[in-house]
Parts: C-alpha cells; sequence; structure tokens
C-alpha cells in the first residue's frame, strides 16, 4: 500500500468531502438542531474515513490505526440515533433514557476499541494488499451487535416518522432511509461481516460510501429548508476542484511541474472563489424574490379581503338607502301630480329637483347593487328567447317621447328585415341599451344619436350600433372607458351626476351573454359609437317542428 495510492487518495477526498458538507450545512443555521447533530454525523463519518486513511498509510502504527477505525466507527450508529431524534422537527427535548442510558453502550464499545490488547490484538501487514486486523472474536461479536442495534433502532425511529409524517416531510424521511440504508448495509457488511470472516479486500469500500449517506441527509436537511442545497453543492463542487489540483500538486517532482502545477491551483482557487460568489449572489437575490412573492401574496390576499369586505358593504348599504330612496321619489311624484291638492309654482319646482334627483341616486345605487352581484358571483340571469328589434325599438321610443321639447338632439332608429331574435336576459339586455342611448343623449348636447340593427348570417350575430355627433372620447380615454368609476376626460363639465359605473355594468352583462361591446371615436369633438354584439338565439328541431 502506497501512501499517495488510488484508494489512500480517494479516502482523503471523501474525508476532506464529508468534513466540508458537514461544516458548511452547520453554518449556515448554528440555531439549529438538526444541523448540530448533522454536524456531528459528519465529524464521526469523517474520523472513521481519515481513520482508515492512518491505518492503510502509517504501517509503523498499524495497530493505532485499527484502533481509530473501531473507535471512530463506534461514533457513528449513536450519533446517527441521536440526529433521527431531532430530525425534521427540530426537537431536542431528550427524555431520561435517551440521555443517560443509550450512551452506555457506546462508552462500552469505545473503551473496547481503545483497551489495548482486549478488542484490537494484533495486526497483519500484507504487501500490495489490506492489512488484518486481528481481534477477540466474542468482544468483535458484541461490538458488532452495538452497531448494528443502534442502526436498527435509527430506523425503526424514521420508520415511525415516516407514518406519522405526510407530504415533503414524508420525501425528506424517505431521502434520509434510502442514502444511510445503502451506506449502513455496506458498510456492516465489509467492515463488520467480512472481517469476522477474514476477509478484508473491501475494508475500506464502507469508508467510501460514507459520502452517500452524508450526500443523502443533507439533501433531506434542504428540502426542510434549513440550507440552500444549490450553494452546498457549488462549494463542494468547487473545493473538490482545489483538492484535487491540491494533490496534484502536491505529487509534483520538477521544479517545472512545480510551477505549472502551482498555477493550475491558483488559478483553479481563484475560479472556485468567484463561482461561489456568483451562486451565493444568485441565491441572496432569489431568497430577496421570494419573500417579495410571498409579502406580495400576503398583501394581495389581504386586498381581496377588503374588497369583499367593500362589496359586501356596498349591498348591504345599497339595499338600506334605495327603499327610503324609493318612497321620497314615490311621494315627490304624488305630490307632482296634485295627489296632495295644488301647490305654488316655487314649491312645485323644489319637488321636481328632489324628484329627479331621488331618480339619480336609485339609478346609482342600482349600479351598485349590481357590481355587488357581479363581482361576488350572484348576479342570476334569466335567458329566454326574444325580438331584439322589438326591444331595442321600445327604448328608442321612450328616449324619443322624453326628448321631443329638446329641439337640438335627433333620435333615429332603423335596422334590416326580421325580429332579430336572440336568448338573453330581457331585463339585463334592457338595462344595457338604455344606458347606451341615455348616454348618448346626455353628452350630445347638439345633433344626431343614430340608433341602428344589423346580423353578421355568417358568425350567427346580431349587431346594435348606437353612433353620436356628440362630445367624442379621446384615444387615451377609449382603453380605460368600461373599467369602474372611470369617465371620459371634461365629461364632468357637462354631467355631474355620472358614477362612472355603468358602462362597466353594461360591460359585464354583455360578456355574460357571452356578447361582445366596445366603442369607436375619432376624437373629442367628433362623435362617438358603441357597439353590441350578441349570438342570435338557434332555432331547435322538436319533433320536425322549429321552435
Amino acid at each position: 500500500m502506497g501512501y499517495l495510492d488510488f484508494k489512500n487518495t480517494l479516502l482523503f477526498l471523501i474525508g476532506i468531502v464529508n468534513l466540508v458538507f458537514g461544516s458548511v450545512i452547520y453554518l449556515k443555521n448554528r440555531r439549529s438542531k438538526t444541523n448540530l447533530w448533522f454536524f456531528l454525523v459528519a465529524l464521526s463519518v469523517t474520523f472513521w474515513v481519515f481513520s482508515m486513511f492512518f491505518f492503510r498509510s502509517f504501517e509503523f502504527a498499524s495497530v493505532l490505526g485499527a484502533r481509530m477505525l473501531y473507535l471512530s466507527a463506534s461514533l457513528i450508529p449513536v450519533s446517527f440515533l441521536y440526529f433521527t431524534f431531532v430530525f425534521p422537527k427540530d426537537k431536542i427535548n431528550f427524555n431520561v433514557p435517551q440521555k443517560y442510558l443509550l450512551p452506555i453502550p457506546f462508552i462500552l464499545a469505545a473503551a473496547a476499541s481503545l483497551w489495548p490488547d482486549f478488542l484490537i490484538t494484533a495486526v497483519r501487514l500484507v504487501p500490495n494488499g489490506e492489512n488484518i486486523i486481528f481481534f477477540n472474536q466474542k468482544v468483535h461479536l458484541f461490538y458488532a451487535i452495538y452497531i448494528v442495534g443502534y442502526f436498527v433502532f435509527s430506523y425503526v425511529v424514521l420508520f415511525k416518522k415516516y407514518l406519522k409524517s405526510s407530504g415533503a416531510l414524508k420525501m425528506q424521511v424517505q431521502y434520509i432511509f434510502a442514502g444511510t440504508l445503502i451506506s449502513t448495509l455496506i458498510g456492516v457488511n465489509t467492515n463488520l461481516i467480512m472481517p469476522y470472516m477474514g476477509i478484508f479486500d473491501l475494508n475500506w469500500l464502507g469508508q467510501i460510501m460514507t459520502s452517500v449517506m452524508i450526500i443523502f441527509i443533507a439533501y433531506a436537511i434542504a428540502k426542510h429548508h434549513l440550507m440552500n442545497i444549490k450553494v452546498i453543492a457549488t462549494e463542494l463542487f468547487s473545493g473538490g476542484i482545489v483538492m484535487v489540483l491540491l494533490i496534484v500538486f502536491l505529487t509534483s517532482e520538477t521544479a517545472m511541474e512545480w510551477f505549472v502545477k502551482g498555477g493550475l491551483l491558483v488559478v483553479g482557487s481563484i475560479f472556485s472563489y468567484l463561482l461561489i460568489r456568483s451562486v451565493l449572489k444568485e441565491v441572496r437575490t432569489r431568497e430577496e424574490l421570494e419573500d417579495l412573492t410571498e409579502k406580495l401574496k400576503s398583501a394581495n390576499a389581504r386586498l381581496r379581503q377588503l374588497d369583499e369586505a367593500k362589496s359586501e358593504f356596498i349591498s348591504v348599504a345599497s339595499h338600506q338607502l334605495r327603499a327610503p330612496l324609493t318612497s321620497i321619489k314615490g311621494y315627490s311624484s304624488m305630490v307632482l301630480e296634485g295627489a296632495y291638492g295644488q301647490m305654488p309654482g316655487k314649491m312645485k319646482e323644489v319637488i321636481e329637483r328632489i324628484f329627479q334627483s331621488s331618480q339619480r341616486l336609485i339609478l346609482t345605487i342600482g349600479d351598485f347593487l349590481d357590481i355587488s352581484r357581479i363581482e361576488s358571483g350572484k348576479m342570476k340571469y334569466d335567458f329566454a328567447d326574444f325580438a331584439f328589434k322589438d326591444l331595442v325599438k321600445s327604448i328608442t321610443d321612450d328616449f324619443a317621447a322624453n326628448i321631443k321639447n329638446k329641439e337640438e338632439v335627433t333620435l333615429k332608429f332603423s335596422s334590416g328585415e326580421g325580429d332579430f331574435k336572440i336568448k338573453a336576459d330581457y331585463g339585463k339586455i334592457r338595462q344595457v341599451v338604455s344606458n347606451l342611448i341615455d348616454n348618448a343623449i346626455k353628452y350630445t348636447p347638439k345633433g344626431t344619436v343614430a340608433v341602428s340593427l344589423a346580423r353578421d348570417e355568417s358568425a350567427k350575430k346580431v349587431l346594435l350600433k348606437i353612433e353620436d355627433s356628440g362630445v367624442g372620447i379621446s384615444p387615451e380615454t377609449i382603453p380605460t372607458l368600461f373599467q369602474k368609476f372611470s369617465r371620459a376626460k371634461g365629461i364632468s363639465k357637462l354631467h355631474t351626476d355620472g358614477s362612472g359605473l355603468g358602462l362597466y355594468v353594461a360591460s359585464e352583462m354583455v360578456k355574460a351573454h357571452n356578447g361582445r361591446i366596445w366603442v369607436e371615436s375619432k376624437g373629442e369633438g367628433k362623435g362617438s359609437a358603441f357597439f353590441v354584439e350578441l349570438p342570435v338565439s338557434q332555432p331547435v328541431e322538436n319533433g320536425g317542428k322549429m321552435v
């Protein structure tokens, strides 16, 4: 066996990797009990790996190396058992047996390993082979029972936690099982059972396989969000590169080799440092983004709660306001009609204002109620077939009668042949059309409002167009016109009583009918045209008849 043969080089690298892994994870969160006990497991495993390196490298101290091997191996099962007690909930309240009784077998195993001629009696050096350890077989049997027993105990603890856990925690326990069971089975076979049978050819393999155990445990902890696996992997990769370059540098024989390999070691070290620094910066940025994302989620959830509370408040307040306003409107209407006798001219003018104001408030409250129902998903639609043409003509005639004394505005209606039958909620569609015609009249101080109907046979759509020659709409206003509380620029100068809700409600109602609503305008002062597109009612065959 050589000091730097392939096996010893591999053992040295594995030992460094285990030590770095344990140290990095512990330093990531020193307060974590899980991290602390993993670090102790990693130290025990590292001690065992370097003990094998010492045993194979320094033949003059082979007996001491063998005792170190058995001492370090006795540390692993007890530290791993305490780790299973803590993982994954970071709990460290050990009971009396765990605190005082479980360490006793370890103390006995450690004492047996160090006591001269008790467990280890001699070592026979084998040139170009693995050294053979002579031991007391009875003591070795009890030592093996301790090792195997503590590992079995550990897996029982893990299995109970597996049964009680779910989701991510269950997956983490599976990682522990997978990694440690592979390493344990190989290590027990090559370092306990085979030596007991006098076979030492694979006495070094158990130490090599410890890297599987350490990596799987670390990954399980990382999945529990106690450290960042990407940073650890980068640090280990970089450390591995530097260690390989260091070993290559130490094997230099000539001055030129020392110079070249030393340069590679320096360049590799700088590259590793920059790589780790880059990954740390990336991870910190990602963690900040994740933190901001979580805060944004919380803020959005809070906003949704406030929005729901707002909608509920609007609904309740609107219902409470609607009843007295309806009474005010009704009584003022009766007073105007002379139900309570004649009144002076000035009083009639005041009552007229009360009537008009209550009418506007009732319409506004109706919009608020509609918004509340739409946003809460409680808006109900009663779909039925009816002639869209009759509906639009009826609304147009009503408005024409109301503005007959307003000579500055002309209201016209035109359509093609047919009744333009659609399947929709009659009341909701009437509300949409009335709102659009009313707006067109309001914002046309002087000119024409033309209402027309057309049919697109290929698309099976009915198109309502309400075009006016009024104040028009600026291009920047059009995209926001169908949003809540949105009004065209300068409109408030013409009509101060608008709420900016009517078009939003109309838009939502049209969407609920699988229709489309939009507006076109060449700009301010150039009029505008509102369009409503709805699907036509499809005839259904029933017993050979079209209905």
